[in-house]
């Protein structure tokens, strides 16, 4: 899924028109990927986009202690390699 999220964000860099900031339009792209892989695995589980920690946890059928640990290494495992990758694109290997 991470692979896929930053392959259409490079394909797409140039579509940024800087009126965000880029963790933002990560996010979006993050977001989009993954609402396309639920819907080709026909289990999309429908969370609001506003809905609070319990609303979103019962919608997962897990704890809301247990979604904000996945959620809290999600955006771990995210800063890394958006580090990363920003790294790599300074040092003009991207």
């Amino acid at each position: 899924m991470v692979q896929e999220t930053f392959l259409k964000l490079i394909a797409g860099a140039e579509k940024i028109e800087g009126r965000s900031r880029l963790s933002t339009w990560l996010y979006r792209v993050a977001y989009n990927a993954s609402i396309d892989r639920l819907r080709d695995q026909k289990r999309i589980v429908p969370v609001p986009e506003e809905a609070d920690d319990e609303a979103a946890a019962e919608a997962l059928s897990v704890t809301e202690t247990n979604l904000k640990v996945r959620l809290h290494r999600a955006r771990l495992r995210l800063r890394e390699r958006l580090s990363a990758f920003v790294a790599g694109r300074r040092e003009g290997r991207a």
